[in-house]
């Protein structure tokens, strides 16, 4: 585990995050999970954006399960890696959208109108789960350990 958040400089943190997704694709031949937080922040280093973008390409051969987090897809879908990370995700889990990231995705998740306006009324937790050709409403309930553990606001 590699927790960036005590470093300050964005760039500099995106300059490290990139290093050590590229070392740790080339070491990883068996089952591994890999969590890049804050996606957005990638998007403005294109040959970074493109290291992702082949992790989520090959890594599902090697049993690399890659979670790209972000909370401004519309900023992913302007960057060409970003659009691929975005299309070669098996499962997507979206939650409460503004009309902005909203207009990003609609056409590459194939969202009906219901759906988007569910996303842009849900309350914190709600969303789409969406693994393949289906889609599920679904509600993430954290627990009160879960929440104080993990929470930026917790109880």
């Amino acid at each position: 585990v590699f927790d960036l958040s005590g470093i300050e400089s964005k760039q500099k943190k995106v300059l490290i995050g990139g290093l050590l997704a590229g070392f740790l694709m080339g070491r990883l031949k068996s089952k591994a999970l890999l969590v890049v937080d804050e996606g957005w922040m990638f998007t403005q280093f294109s040959s970074l954006m493109q290291l992702l973008a082949d992790i989520s390409r090959r890594g599902r051969k090697r049993g690399v399960n890659f979670l790209f987090l972000t909370q401004r897809p519309h900023d992913v879908l302007r960057n060409e890696a970003g659009r691929t990370i975005l299309e070669q995700s098996a499962t997507v889990l979206i939650l409460r959208l503004n009309e902005a990231s909203l207009s990003a995705i609609r056409e590459i998740y194939s969202l009906s109108e219901a759906e988007e306006q569910a996303l842009l009324e849900a309350q914190p937790g709600e969303g789409i789960l969406r693994a393949g050709s289906y889609k599920l409403s679904i509600y993430v309930q954290p627990t009160r350990e879960e929440l104080r553990e993990f929470s930026t606001r917790p109880l």
